[in-house]
């Protein structure tokens, strides 16, 4: 499609003042692309082209209808393509070709070399040294500035319509009744490493290219954990009763920053890749899991590396007890389950605009019912209202919940609270619910509801949110897209 020398531009947009990679591709080039992009897919069975010669110079032009051509002949389908004035030799390598007039009306369907002779016959014969396109269209073409030049245009199409009625039996016009067909049998999809390397090659690469995002998301992290030193520095020195409720809370900050990084980044990216991922699915070129599997195989060292840079400005600045390993992979599992619950909503919705609507409050909902008072857990309600039964499913999938009990099992299992003299317990002891009277971390747990649990069962409940997630993902992006139409 002669992109070689493009092979490393994206295809952007192009910018007034862009220089080099940055200026995205002309229209030409684009349409060429295009064409090549459809000449990949293994399960092709009629080919439609609208117009693929259009704003290419004549060598190009030539081309792009070449390949069509010989990919046709090649995997034994039918090619149709839309043309508007071709250069001689593109004509001679048409099989076929049907001319419209004005209206949609039917010149003439017949084999590109009876056409001549069709047309000879009622007395329009091929000029010498003349592209036959160009004149075939003049055949059917309305003069609108002479209007009596119009008119004996008009009559002539009229005519050639009327021949064309006749000698097809009387079958009326608009192409409607001209039929092809397209061999039976199914392309083959690429092996399966070959389908997983490709689609984990492009993740990567769609990474990689993203700097500007992925060094505003360093900046945010970097912005963040400042704020929190700030937010929470009467943390620093020995661990007392009342730090509980701070540290409590800066891990719970800590959680949603990571949670709605990670899903709002995954609903932008998903939402203007998902157009590319519907048109290869409806072609079967791979599977949903494969897709899904790439994209978590490729976001995971990102994401690894965004958590664990979080957790060492945060293990630093705000004197955590927790392990950085610990934190940091519990902050990596967080970014992975935010981010398959971003793929799933960007599944199901039509529209990456839809899918950031839906997105935003489900994630404040998980919110609400993830985070931990320090005041002290409630006890289970009972109530089996419908609205209860909604409230507890949305607790049971909330990541904010399980990476919370996850860092706070982490932080405060075994942690020894400070206690100096009698005027020191009175300063640094709660103020309020049932932190105040704890003396170790073990009854801080117990006091939030989480005396049982380990650091591992939040990790464990994120690896089954996400398995939820995955499967969603996967059954919207194999049965549900924007026209309605079932994948295979």
């Amino acid at each position: 499609m002669g992109l070689s020398a493009l092979t490393s531009r994206r295809v952007g947009s192009r910018l007034l003042g862009s220089k080099g990679g940055g200026a995205g591709l002309s229209g030409g080039e684009r349409r060429r692309l295009s064409v090549a992009v459809e000449m990949l897919s293994q399960n092709v069975r009629v080919i439609l082209a609208d117009e693929p010669t259009t704003g290419l110079d004549a060598s190009q032009a030539g081309k792009v209808v070449r390949v069509i051509s010989d990919l046709a002949r090649e995997r034994d389908v039918v090619a149709v393509m839309s043309l508007h004035a071709p250069r001689g030799s593109v004509f001679g390598t048409l099989d076929d070709v049907m001319l419209l007039a004005p209206g949609g009306h039917v010149v003439f369907v017949g084999p590109t070399e009876e056409a001549g002779g069709y047309f000879g016959g009622l007395g329009y014969p091929f000029p010498a040294n003349t592209n036959p396109a160009e004149f075939l269209i003049d055949l059917v073409s309305v003069d609108t500035e002479d209007e009596e030049q119009g008119r004996v245009d008009e009559e002539r199409i009229r005519f050639l319509v009327e021949k064309f009625k006749l000698a097809a039996g009387g079958q009326g016009a608009g192409g409607e009744l001209v039929a092809v067909s397209a061999a039976s049998g199914r392309g083959r999809r690429a092996p399966f490493f070959s389908r997983l390397g490709g689609l984990l090659k492009r993740s990567l690469r769609q990474n990689l290219r993203e700097v500007s995002v992925n060094a505003l998301r360093f900046g945010a992290v970097a912005g963040l954990s400042a704020v929190f030193s700030v937010m929470f520095k009467g943390l620093a020195g020995p661990p007392t009763a009342k730090g509980v409720a701070d540290r409590t809370a800066l891990l719970s900050y800590a959680v949603i920053n990571m949670a709605m990084m990670s899903l709002m980044k995954t609903l932008d990216l998903f939402g203007r890749e998902k157009p590319v991922v519907v048109r290869e699915r409806t072609k079967d070129m791979y599977s949903p899991l494969e897709y899904l599997f790439s994209k978590a195989l490729a976001e995971l060292p990102l994401d690894a590396a965004f958590s664990s840079f979080f957790a060492l400005l945060l293990k630093r600045s705000c004197n955590l007890r927790i392990s950085l390993p610990r934190l940091s992979g519990v902050l990596s599992a967080l970014t992975v389950t935010s981010d398959l619950l971003g793929f799933a909503i960007g599944s199901v919705c039509d529209s990456a605009e839809t899918a950031l609507a839906a997105g935003t409050p489900l994630m404040i909902v998980y919110m609400v019912v993830g985070i931990i008072n320090p005041s002290g857990s409630e006890p289970a309600s009972a109530s089996t209202s419908l609205v209860s039964r909604a409230m507890g499913a949305f607790k049971a999938l909330s990541p904010i919940r399980w990476a919370i009990e996850s860092l706070c099992c982490a932080e405060f299992r075994g942690m020894q609270l400070h206690r100096g003299g009698w005027f020191s317990r009175v300063r640094d002891a709660p103020r309020m619910g049932a932190l105040a009277a704890v003396r170790d971390g073990d009854e801080v747990l117990a006091a939030l509801g989480l005396g049982g649990k380990e650091w591992s069962d939040g990790v464990w409940s994120l690896a089954k949110v996400s398995a939820v997630e995955a499967v969603v993902a996967v059954l919207a992006l194999k049965y549900v897209t924007g026209t309605g139409a079932r994948f295979k």
